[in-house]
């Protein structure tokens, strides 16, 4: 069937598929020694971008810290962006369209990242938590 549409076109056959082309896995390291983005959005939290040209990836992890007593603003991402967060240490309530989920060490939550949702960490040591958004946002 391929062969008879590249005839009725007048093209080659390899022409049909000229367009389309494997792209080469790509691999993204980034040693401690390397620079990373990191935001601070209050005296208590920041975020740290784990991988280097976010723009060109389909998929954003990141490292929020949060502090005792420490919390992130409210965000609300756009429409099917979804978001993976797994706590690494600590406690932290993670409120997503005013429903509470309190998540300890080794637990994880996926999530609609376009619901507003903001981390609390109300505990008495620091919270690390690695999240996953996928697409990317900046």
């Amino acid at each position: 069937s391929h062969l008879k549409i590249s005839q009725a076109l007048w093209i080659n056959l390899t022409d049909l598929y000229a367009e389309v082309t494997a792209e080469p896995k790509k691999t993204a390291l980034l040693s401690p020694e390397k620079k990373r983005d990191i935001f601070v959005h209050n005296d208590k939290s920041t975020f740290e971008i784990l991988t280097n040209q976010i723009l060109t990836k389909r998929m954003m992890p990141i490292l929020i810290k949060l502090e005792s007593g420490g919390n992130t603003a409210t965000e609300q991402a756009g429409v099917a962006t979804e978001k993976f967060v797994y706590v690494l240490e600590g406690t932290v309530d993670l409120d997503i369209n005013s429903i509470k989920y309190t998540l300890k060490r080794g637990e994880s939550l996926y999530f609609d990242g376009s619901l507003p949702h903001h981390f609390t960490n109300k505990g008495k040591t620091q919270s690390r938590l690695l999240c996953v958004i996928t697409p990317p946002m900046l």
